[in-house]
């Protein structure tokens, strides 16, 4: 295994009598793995089919890490996960991949639930002067999925009609932020020596 391909972004895990083992993103065990001094007692992280308390509902990743990251009020600075700068990045990097990864597994294997059997993807395959081409398969992203092809199509369709009824804009607006306003400086306040707050 260790000269093989691991793919994807999992880790793989040497036991003492030798053994390996890979650990996949969605296991519980991977952020502990990962990122060793933020979870130095090695709690769980996200798993699939994770259940909010008291319910049978369960929390996406995109929820988990959102819970994960917020800055508590009764926070006394103490928070490691939030202190932690560069390593803070790499995990917020590393939740947005597995969030962007689940929601395209879902895609993956609910093409019956889009409706993708309604796209005539074989038409499109041969209009496209691609006759000679094998076909593969064709995973169909829902005009849902934020950053697809038809999400982005709808979306410029969206500010066409915009301009249609409104007009051309005519104006372009920046905001700039200065920061010795009291707002900032008193909320700064909060995490001394901080240099990626603002």
């Amino acid at each position: 295994m260790p000269d093989a391909d691991v793919g994807g972004r999992d880790v793989v895990v040497q036991f003492h009598g030798g053994g390996l083992r890979r650990i996949h993103e969605t296991h519980r065990s991977f952020d502990p793995l990962h990122f060793v001094l933020l979870f130095p007692a090695g709690d769980d992280g996200w798993k699939i089919n994770m259940k909010k308390n008291g319910t049978q509902q369960s929390i996406t990743p995109c929820d988990y890490y959102a819970y994960r990251i917020q800055w508590r009020v009764n926070d006394d600075g103490s928070n490691a996960l939030l202190m932690s700068e560069r390593l803070f990045q790499e995990y917020c990097c590393s939740g947005f991949a597995k969030a962007e990864h689940c929601r395209l597994q879902w895609q993956r294997h609910n093409q019956t639930a889009i409706r993708a059997a309604m796209y005539q993807g074989l038409c499109d395959h041969v209009k496209a002067g691609d006759a000679g081409k094998p076909v593969g398969k064709r995973i169909v992203l829902s005009n849902s999925f934020v950053g697809g092809n038809r999400d982005m199509s709808r979306r410029y369709q969206d500010a066409m009609a915009c301009v249609r009824h409104r007009g051309k804009p005519s104006f372009f607006i920046t905001f700039t932020c200065n920061p010795k306003w009291s707002e900032i400086v008193d909320f700064v306040e909060f995490y001394p020596g901080s240099s990626d707050v603002l």
